[in-house]
């Protein structure tokens, strides 16, 4: 990433943690739906719907794009997951539309 990598990697690390977050919120409502979740990469690589970051060695704005491409095919899965739960666990769709946002 070249000169920019200490500032970028400073600008990811809250999102990492965010995004860690989120993933542990999803997964203590699934167990309190009675589900057991699974937290296996290869279960998550299996169900999601986009792409692995295309990126290897870059500069800054090419893993930023391709960083922006992985995030709307989270953000893509969590509104397709919305459209199914409301119905099912509003507080399980508030907890999607809250991550989403």
């Amino acid at each position: 990433m070249g000169p920019s990598f200490i500032g970028v990697h400073e600008m990811l690390d809250p999102q990492v943690d965010l995004v860690r977050g989120y993933a542990d919120e999803l997964a203590e409502r699934i167990a309190t739906m009675g589900v057991t979740p699974n937290g296996l990469p290869g279960d998550l690589i299996e169900k999601r719907t986009w792409e692995e970051c295309s990126v290897n060695r870059a500069d800054t704005q090419t893993h930023l794009r391709a960083l922006d491409e992985v995030y709307n095919g989270g953000i893509e899965d969590h509104r397709a997951a919305i459209a199914k739960i409301g119905d099912v666990d509003p507080i399980a769709e508030d907890i999607l539309i809250g991550q989403t946002a």
